[in-house]
């Protein structure tokens, strides 16, 4: 489609222009060039950024952290072995894959996304630790985010909301509620919709689709006395 060119203004003396729907990397449904349909518009840019823009901001970085919980070696060595996870050379090599192709798929402005290791200083039950840890990341680092440094170790709720109320965004957590996003600070992000959200959908397809209707997948034809297929559907809630 057809780009939009406009200015932007800069911290500095100069200027910035920047097109939308154009640049060297366009594909042709105006999106950059990659492995994902989703990918970001094309945006093509020149002059100045602005410089230190924000919070782990400068003219040409940007410091994300990785923050790495401890993973008890038991645990560790069962999840390896039953390929639930990965040793730490290999997850590490993962992200720099992904930080890579990330920086050259996305429209940075000049500037280069780094990740920057920050190994906690308890575990994920030591609810002081992560708050000094949240402290330093905020204060010392003075981080623009921090995402999970392991899947396998995700960072704890205490820890998203003292960065969260610091400024610093935590790409983290998974399908809490929709309340728990909603009172904080808009600088938490799931990976994954709400758990509200999930909710929420699967009623409106059991009322929409499923209620009041036969259960033609109930599986008869391994046990035909059973008879389900002709009796309406039976919904119930389990709670673990």
């Amino acid at each position: 489609g057809g780009g939009s060119a406009g200015r932007i203004a800069s911290g500095g003396s100069g200027s910035a222009r920047v097109e939308v729907g154009k640049g060297p990397n366009c594909r042709g449904d105006g999106r950059m060039k990659g492995i994902s349909l989703y990918a970001p518009p094309c945006v093509s840019f020149s002059g100045d950024n602005g410089g230190a823009t924000g919070k782990g901001v400068t003219k040409d970085k940007i410091l994300v952290i990785r923050y790495v919980l401890p993973i008890d070696p038991a645990t560790r060595a069962i999840l390896v072995n039953a390929r639930l996870s990965d040793e730490d050379a290999i997850i590490k090599r993962a992200y720099e894959g992904l930080r890579r192709y990330a920086n050259n798929h996305a429209q940075t402005y000049g500037r280069e996304v780094v990740y920057e290791d920050f190994v906690a200083t308890g575990n994920d039950t030591n609810q002081e630790a992560m708050k000094a840890d949240a402290l330093t990341i905020a204060n010392d680092k003075k981080a623009f985010a921090v995402i999970e440094g392991n899947p396998a170790a995700p960072i704890p709720t205490v820890f998203a909301k003292e960065v969260a109320a610091r400024g610093v965004i935590c790409i983290c957590t998974v399908s809490l509620t929709s309340r728990f996003y909603q009172e904080r600070p808009p600088y938490i992000f799931s990976s994954l919709p709400t758990s509200t959200e999930y909710g929420t959908h699967m009623a409106e397809y059991i009322a929409k689709k499923l209620n009041g209707k036969p259960a033609k997948f109930a599986g008869d034809e391994l046990n035909p006395a059973q008879g389900y297929r002709n009796m309406p559907r039976k919904f119930g809630l389990i709670y673990i």
